[in-house]
């Protein structure tokens, strides 16, 4: 399974990338933490899920995931921050999002979420998402006076 990282931090990018590649057969296709390089680098790469920060340096991760969802609806993807509101998991859901983890209470689940993307890779349920919540795609995101 090929994974593709949205981190601006280095300090974070490396820590999402150890527990990716400690999945068996998962890799890291690339990584970008600036609005250019990841929409260049997803396009181009064309991997199977994004491991999206909310926020980047110049942008919203939420908007780079609504964007990729809407070319690519089958693409898997958990969204990592700091803010874990009940405000936030929402709008991140509403943006095409499969899983929403804090990165400081939750960052352990992604493991367990990219072992099972892996096991279902090869199943009968090729979207490894039989238990998440699905989102229509064609919603219209407005947080914090932002549009997504």
């Amino acid at each position: 399974m090929k994974i593709f990282i949205v981190e601006d931090s280095s300090l974070m990018h490396t820590r999402i990338a150890e527990a990716a590649m400690s999945v068996e057969g998962v890799q890291i296709t690339g990584q970008a933490g600036d609005l250019n390089g990841v929409y260049s680098g997803i396009r181009s790469t064309m991997p199977d899920a994004l491991i999206v920060d909310i926020q980047l340096l110049d942008g919203s991760g939420l908007a780079v995931l609504k964007q990729i969802k809407s070319e690519r609806p089958e693409i898997k993807s958990v969204v990592l921050s700091n803010s874990s509101t009940s405000q936030y998991r929402h709008v991140a859901f509403m943006a095409g999002a499969d899983y929403f983890l804090d990165k400081s209470t939750e960052f352990s689940q992604l493991n367990e979420i990219l072992t099972n993307w892996q096991a279902h890779s090869h199943s009968s349920d090729p979207t490894g998402l039989s238990d998440a919540a699905s989102t229509p795609p064609s919603v219209q995101l407005n947080f914090r006076g932002a549009s997504f």
